[in-house]
């Protein structure tokens, strides 16, 4: 008998896919901390260079402020989003003025288009009205360092890529459960390392695991929660893991809001991935993969399980000649080799091809 009609007696979507369906579908919550965390992890405050402290004595600087003389300082460009990378020599501005070359007010007039040198800033201040502490300010990722946040982006997409095309290959020659904790055990360790690298190249390597592991354990998870279904409800399963996925990203807004620090929410958002190590216990390996590897033996006893979860009986003789492919469709599709080229061999397959890549 087809696994699928099989599933029609034992039911498409029993007890026991519910609940499994619903424990699977938890772990997209995670994986969409991962997915979107880098807009609070990598925010990017205003800043400004660190000016250093002067001594504004004498007659000349009575009607001056040490915040005005600062904010000068960093006046060098009429684009603001140019500022913050270098400064008008503080010294020689002190000096200019004291020795009665030019007033304090004629520079402010002159502003940006002042003669005074400037020197390249090696140290700033950030500030704290929207983000806490994040990578930009903790790693000084701004003026000829700022190409970093933009590569660690980058190379996050580079460990999403790289995860769809591993976990994908893996967990079909070793089996969903075993990938699904192997990703689960590599989110774990890249989240808490990057959570306490000394700085950006130790966070980098890392940042990209975290994108493959968290990309190849939701595939995992997707295709166990498909194949845990039977047909006609294949697409409310994909939902209900997307559903999950969706309130993953609501929630990281709040877990972002209450914990300022970029350091606090990589482990607040890494951690809870330790709560699915029990799912080991009762997590079955998919049906379809064990007969897809013709595990017909061990496919069975899962199949027994589920129909005493869902209160069906289930005979030898259903069970006797098991297996995930119809008969029009046994023949020579072991040999069968699919290529990228399978992607656009019909227009129907080259519109939905088109169509996944575009919502991507």
């Amino acid at each position: 008998m087809h696994f699928d009609d099989l599933l029609k007696i034992l039911g498409e979507l029993g007890r026991y896919q519910k609940i499994r369906l619903f424990l699977i579908s938890m772990v997209s919550i995670v994986c969409a901390f991962h997915a979107f965390n880098m807009a609070f992890v990598g925010g990017k405050p205003s800043f400004k260079c660190t000016t250093p402290k002067v001594n504004l004595t004498g007659s000349v600087w009575e009607n001056v402020t040490k915040n005005e003389f600062y904010s000068f300082l960093g006046n060098v460009s009429s684009n603001k989003k140019k500022r913050g990378c270098s400064i008008f020599n503080a010294e020689h501005t002190v000096a200019l003025v004291e020795n009665g070359n030019a007033t304090f007010e004629e520079l402010v007039h002159l502003g940006p288009n002042s003669p005074l040198p400037q020197v390249t800033c090696d140290d700033w201040e950030y500030s704290r009205a929207v983000y806490g502490p994040t990578i930009v300010s903790e790693f000084d990722l701004v003026c000829d360092r700022k190409w970093l946040t933009s590569m660690s982006k980058t190379l996050y997409f580079f460990g999403r890529l790289l995860g769809a095309v591993v976990f994908g290959q893996l967990s079909d020659i070793f089996g969903r459960k075993p990938m699904y904790f192997v990703g689960l055990l590599m989110l774990l360790i890249a989240g808490c390392v990057a959570a306490a690298s000394p700085n950006i190249y130790v966070f980098l390597p890392f940042y990209i695991l975290q994108g493959a592991a968290q990309t190849g354990l939701f595939l995992v998870a997707f295709t166990m929660c498909t194949e845990l279904v039977g047909p006609n409800y294949r697409v409310h399963a994909g939902f209900m893991i997307q559903g999950f996925y969706s309130i993953g990203f609501l929630s990281l807004s709040l877990i972002a809001y209450l914990i300022r620090d970029w350091r606090y929410i990589e482990v607040a958002i890494t951690v809870p991935v330790v709560l699915f190590a029990f799912y080991w216990c009762f997590l079955t390996e998919s049906v379809r993969w064990l007969l897809s590897k013709n595990k017909i033996d061990e496919a069975r006893e899962i199949v027994k399980k589920v129909a005493e979860v869902n209160k069906v009986t289930v005979t030898d003789e259903m069970l006797a000649g098991l297996t995930d492919k119809r008969k029009d469709e046994a023949e020579d599709l072991n040999d069968k080799k699919y290529s990228i080229i399978d992607l656009f061999r019909t227009c129907k397959m080259a519109i939905l091809s088109f169509n996944v890549w575009f919502n991507w």
